[in-house]
């Protein structure tokens, strides 16, 4: 299993929040397989302190403050979308075999949906063979993930 990318799609305002499509893609052996995750900047955030915990440098992440109206908003809105989209493609990519980063993907909801219980098993030990260079396991950190509709 090979991954080609994850770039944040879109953002949208629900209700006064700020919110982020990230849209995924993954070979599979199926072939290839899209699906998107939205995510609030604090989600983001998270990720970025649980990164850091794991003793990952991340270099200019967005602040969380935007400008409160008009086209200021606007403008910071997708500075802060395009910075967003650096952090995953320079950092959350390069630690796939984090927990942390596939729970923040739902790599497991959606790999899941495509096989049998059995395959998985097997799939699973591909991902730990394609993207483990020996680290240790980080379990331990867990993202909360929300679905809006």
């Amino acid at each position: 299993m090979a991954w080609a990318g994850a770039t944040i799609d879109d953002s949208f305002n629900k209700d006064g929040v700020e919110w982020y499509r990230v849209g995924v893609t993954c070979d599979l052996r199926q072939g290839r397989a899209h699906w998107a995750v939205v995510r609030r900047y604090s989600q983001f955030h998270d990720l970025k302190r649980a990164l850091e915990a794991a003793g990952i440098t991340v270099r200019d992440f967005p602040r969380k403050h935007l400008t409160p109206y008009g086209n200021s908003r606007r403008r910071t809105i997708q500075n802060r979308r395009h910075a967003l989209g650096q952090f995953v493609a320079e950092v959350v990519l390069a630690h796939l075999e984090m927990e942390v980063v596939t729970a923040f993907l739902e790599v497991d909801l959606h790999i899941a949906s495509r096989y049998h219980s059995s395959e998985l098993l097997e799939l699973h030990g591909e991902w730990a063979r394609a993207f483990s260079p020996g680290t240790v396991s980080y379990t331990h950190l867990t993202l909360p993930t929300k679905r809006i509709v």
